[in-house]
């Protein structure tokens, strides 16, 4: 059985999922709390932590931004933003994460890496900023179409580890 949600929050309706043989077992209480029943033993398991991923790579994200906020006397305002890019449409926000991070990734990959020197500045630390600016790295080297401008890009980047 694994639990998919904070307990505190969600209470006696916060999302199970069961798996392995006695997934069958527990599928009653699973269905009950909006979660399901799988049989692969280890499957419920291994959703939690495909959303581990997210939910708390997320986490470490908005600390990071609200510490820098903080430092930068801007903490109101970084709030705000952080609600407003959360707020509707999941999927399209996924999509655009998705697409826009292929597409920008030249440009993003320097921003993160100028990003992470203002947060040095703040005396803020930056690991989710630097490891952002590595995924921008890793995006770059997937592009089909990789410009002059790009290989000098990826060069550099490839000498910063």
């Amino acid at each position: 059985m694994a639990i998919l949600g904070p307990v505190p929050m969600h209470g006696q309706q916060v999302p199970l999922l069961a798996s392995g043989p006695g997934g069958g077992r527990d599928r009653r209480a699973a269905g009950r709390a909006g979660g399901g029943a799988r049989r692969a033993p280890g499957a419920a398991m291994g959703r939690k932590l495909l959303r581990s991923v997210f939910m708390k790579g997320l986490a470490s994200v908005v600390c990071e931004a609200v510490a820098a906020g903080r430092a930068a006397g801007d903490e109101r305002w970084i709030r705000a933003e952080v609600a407003g890019q959360l707020a509707g449409d999941g999927q399209a926000i996924t999509d655009r994460f998705l697409t826009g991070t292929r597409t920008h990734a030249v440009r993003r990959a320097q921003e993160m890496r100028d990003t992470g020197g203002y947060l040095d500045d703040l005396g803020v630390p930056s690991e989710i900023t630097r490891a952002s600016e590595i995924t921008r790295a890793s995006e770059i080297t997937r592009a089909s179409e990789i410009t002059r401008a790009s290989e000098q890009t990826l060069v550099r980047l490839a000498n910063l580890s």
